[in-house]
């Protein structure tokens, strides 16, 4: 049933401008012949943090001549790592499937802290104007304040201070003098065949990445699931990314929208249902924003007609007779990831290739 939705997704991309970014005719010479997921690669950059990544190869992949294979960059939730997601069944398959490099990297942490990614407000406990708080701060915990933060200005702190992500995220594409096992030292891939996932913590990342002018204009598309970013930083980047957002419905830890589902269309943010009271953009608001900045029919405070729905999923556009910029899709569940929404992502990447 994923592929008969996602089949009348491809009637909508004959009228929408393709996103180019330059391509790659040949890769270097002495490449890793395969990577199998296992082995944990770090880049080093000079004057600035190493950090860990993994990779896997799939059965279609060449390490010579001109690229065959595509990237999908993958980021973990709260407290995984990146080799959770490159020795995983599913995800090896899917990329065998799609012909997918899958690079892995892993966040970081402090002893007996979770590894975190630094999306928008995470770290700062703010919104983007500073003042206001990314959570309610009338209580007191939980309270995830991480020692590389401290002094924490507020409880609303929830991930690592130790380097800048977005930043690390760019350096291992393109790399940089004196750098060593940037991505193009590890797998012969083109530059402008990129895709970018991520789960909750690294959902939530990968709405920045593509909000962010570093790393923006470097990914075909992108997939976040169960991640949305904090209240507040509902604004679209500055380069044309197709998304399609993936969220559960009951989920408490992210809240797609305020209850009754599906909500008023014209709520810009949510609150988590688990205790914590973490402030987070509503999937509706944060798609529709990124639907209006793609020249898409978005009309404000209402809900745009539901494109297709069956037992798995639920996806709402904005882009009637378009290409699908930006789409809604929430499923029956809460804050889990399901292995039908991670192949509505792939073939999401598969059609905007």
């Amino acid at each position: 049933m994923i592929l008969l939705l996602l089949s009348f997704i491809i009637l909508l991309l004959l009228s929408f401008p393709v996103k180019v970014i330059e391509s790659q005719s040949t890769c270097q010479s002495d490449l890793p012949d395969s990577h199998n997921g296992n082995s944990l690669i770090r880049l080093i950059r000079p004057d600035l943090r190493t950090r860990r990544y993994h990779i896997y190869t799939p059965d279609g992949y060449s390490s010579t001549g001109s690229p065959t294979s595509k990237v999908v960059l993958t980021f973990h939730g709260w407290g995984d790592n990146g080799k959770s997601y490159t020795t995983s069944n599913t995800f090896q398959t899917l990329a065998d499937q799609y012909n997918y490099i899958i690079v892995a990297p892993t966040g970081l942490s402090g002893n007996g802290e979770n590894n975190s990614w630094n999306n928008d407000g995470s770290n700062t406990g703010y919104g983007p104007n500073g003042v206001e708080p990314t959570c309610d701060i009338s209580q007191n915990s939980p309270n995830y304040c991480y020692r590389s933060c401290r002094p924490c200005e507020n409880r609303c702190q929830w991930t690592h201070c130790q380097d800048d992500d977005v930043q690390f995220v760019r350096d291992l594409i393109i790399g940089g003098n004196g750098f060593e096992n940037a991505l193009s030292d590890q797998i012969c891939f083109d530059p402008s065949q990129i895709f970018v996932s991520g789960t909750s913590n690294g959902g939530m990342f990968t709405w920045t990445l593509i909000q962010d002018s570093r790393t923006a204009g470097l990914f075909k598309a992108a997939a976040p699931i169960v991640g949305s970013p904090h209240c507040g930083y509902d604004f679209a980047g500055p380069e044309y990314v197709p998304v399609i957002s993936l969220m559960g419905k009951s989920d408490s830890t992210v809240p797609p929208s305020n209850l009754p589902w599906p909500g008023n269309p014209a709520d810009e943010c949510t609150v988590t249902r688990d205790g914590e009271a973490y402030y987070y953009v509503t999937s509706n608001r944060i798609v529709s924003t990124w639907a209006d900045a793609g020249g898409c029919s978005v009309i404000d405070g209402e809900f745009p007609d539901t494109i297709y729905s069956n037992a798995e999923l639920e996806c709402r556009s904005w882009c009637v007779n378009n290409k699908p910029y930006a789409v809604d899709c929430v499923f029956d569940g809460g804050h889990i990831e399901p292995t039908y929404a991670i192949k509505a992502a792939y073939f999401f990447f598969s059609i905007h290739s």
